[in-house]
């Protein structure tokens, strides 16, 4: 299996077995950027919610403060004066949170 097919499998067990996530990834885990990847997507294929993972990785759901981290932390920056991931960043991926708990 390439390493592309076991991060695929990885993202549906986030989605779909978010009890064995929370027991085999207690902290979560680390992810590297891949061409393409948004908060936004990256939330929707793990199934929790983008601000989730700003707030793992960056501190912060705030636009403008991830704008700032990711210009202080190797992001590029976009034509519109934005700031975005650069491939091969690194990011955290935290467990889906239980049912209830937010």
């Amino acid at each position: 299996m390439s390493e592309e097919q076991n991060m695929e499998e990885m993202m549906k067990m986030w989605r779909e077995q978010p009890e064995t996530v929370r027991i085999m990834f207690p902290a979560g885990m680390g992810y590297e950027i891949q061409k393409g990847d948004t908060l936004a997507n990256l939330g929707e294929r793990f199934g929790i919610p983008w601000q989730t993972i700003a707030e793992a990785t960056m501190g912060t759901s705030d636009p403008k403060a991830i704008n700032k981290w990711l210009q202080e932390n190797g992001g590029k920056k976009l034509p519109s004066g934005y700031w975005a991931f650069n491939e091969g960043q690194e990011i955290k991926i935290p467990p889906p949170a239980e049912e209830g708990v937010s």
